[in-house]
C-alpha cells in the first residue's frame, strides 16, 4: 500500500490514481508537466496549469449547452436490478454532464457486471475533478471557525451512511460506479450519490432513474436554472402535460394529486405541484446545507 500525494489515503501501490480522489499518482503511464503536476501520458496540456474556479475544478473549452459558465454537472443513477435498462440509460445521458454517479444498491442480478464492463469498454476525455474540504476548512485563520467545526461535523456524520463494498472508478471513464454492501433504498441511493458530489464539489447534480423512464433530452432544462444561479432545486412536473390524466394510470394520478395537495399545505409551497416526481436538480450549495445522513433510506420525497 501507498498514500495519495492529494488525499493522503491509502492505495494501491500500482495504483495510477487515488480511487477516492481520483488524483494521478506516481507510476506507470504518468508523467510530470513543466509546471510539477503529475498528469497522464496521454494528456497533451496540464488541466492543472489552466485557469480554475475557487473549488479547484479546472475550467475546459468544449462543447456544451452552458458554455462561459464553467460549472460542473453529475447525474445520480440509483440502480436496483436495472441490468436490461442500465446501458441505455447510460448511452441516453447528454455528453455535457461531467460525471455520472451510479449507484449499485445491493442489486442481485448482473448490473454490476454489466456497469463495469461498460465503463472499462467506453473511454472519454474527462474533466479532472478531485475531492474538496468545506470551503476554507483547510486554512489557519481565526474567520474561518465555522469551517472548521463544519468540516469536524461531517467526519462525525460519516458512521451514519450506508456503508459501500466497493468502488469502481476509471481515469477514462466519466462514469463512477459506487456500490452498497447491502439493499437499503433509493433514498440511501441516492444519498450516496449527493454525498460524492457533495465532497468533489461538483456544481449541479440531477438524479435520473436507473429504468430509463425519464427523457434524456429534459436534462437541460432541469439543470439549466441551476447552473444560471436561479434557484438551488429544480423539479420535473409532469401534470403540465395536458395528456397526462390520459398517460398516467389513474390510480396513480389521483394518488399523487391528493399528495401534492397534502404537500402544499404541510410545506406552504401553494405552486408546489407532482411531488413525486424523481426528475430533479439541486445545486452544490443547497447539497452543503443538507444533513444528507437524514433523508429516508428507503424512499425519498422530491419536493
Amino acid at each position: 500500500m501507498k498514500i495519495c500525494i492529494n488525499c493522503f489515503r491509502k492505495i494501491q501501490d500500482d495504483a495510477k490514481f487515488c480511487s477516492y480522489c481520483g488524483y494521478p499518482q506516481e507510476s506507470a503511464g504518468v508523467k510530470r508537466c513543466p509546471s510539477g503536476h503529475l498528469i497522464f501520458e496521454d494528456w497533451k496540456d496540464c488541466p492543472f496549469c489552466a485557469q480554475s474556479d475557487s473549488l479547484g475544478k479546472t475550467i475546459f473549452e468544449g462543447e456544451s449547452p452552458f458554455m462561459g459558465n464553467n460549472k460542473t454537472i453529475a447525474v445520480v443513477v440509483p440502480v436496483y436490478n436495472e441490468e436490461s435498462q442500465i446501458i441505455e440509460v447510460l448511452k441516453s445521458i447528454p455528453d455535457f454532464v461531467d460525471r455520472i454517479i451510479v449507484v449499485n444498491d445491493g442489486s442481485t442480478d448482473k448490473t454490476s457486471i454489466k456497469i463495469k464492463n461498460y465503463i472499462m469498454n467506453n473511454h472519454q476525455k474527462i474533466k479532472p475533478i478531485f475531492r474538496v474540504n468545506p470551503k476554507n476548512a483547510s486554512v489557519n485563520s481565526k474567520y474561518n471557525y465555522a469551517d472548521v467545526i463544519a468540516m469536524k461535523m461531517r467526519e462525525k456524520e460519516e458512521k451514519y451512511y450506508v456503508p459501500l463494498k466497493s468502488k469502481f472508478i476509471r481515469s477514462e471513464s466519466k462514469v463512477i460506479l459506487l456500490e452498497h454492501e447491502y439493499n437499503a433504498g433509493v433514498g440511501a441511493a441516492i444519498t450516496t450519490g449527493y454525498k460524492w458530489c457533495r465532497d468533489h464539489g461538483i456544481d449541479c447534480v440531477a438524479v435520473m432513474a436507473g429504468d430509463g423512464q425519464m427523457d434524456p433530452s429534459e436534462l437541460k432544462s432541469i439543470c439549466e436554472p441551476i447552473i444560471k444561479g436561479e434557484a438551488d432545486y429544480v423539479k420535473g412536473n409532469r401534470f403540465i402535460h395536458r395528456a397526462a390524466p390520459l398517460i398516467i394510470p389513474k390510480i396513480r394520478y389521483i394518488g399523487n394529486s391528493i399528495l401534492s395537495i397534502l404537500t402544499k399545505i404541510a410545506s406552504g409551497y401553494w405552486h408546489i405541484s407532482d411531488t413525486q416526481c424523481g426528475y430533479t436538480a439541486i445545486s452544490h450549495k443547497a447539497l452543503e446545507g443538507l444533513e444528507l445522513y437524514k433523508i429516508y433510506k428507503s424512499f425519498i420525497f422530491h419536493l
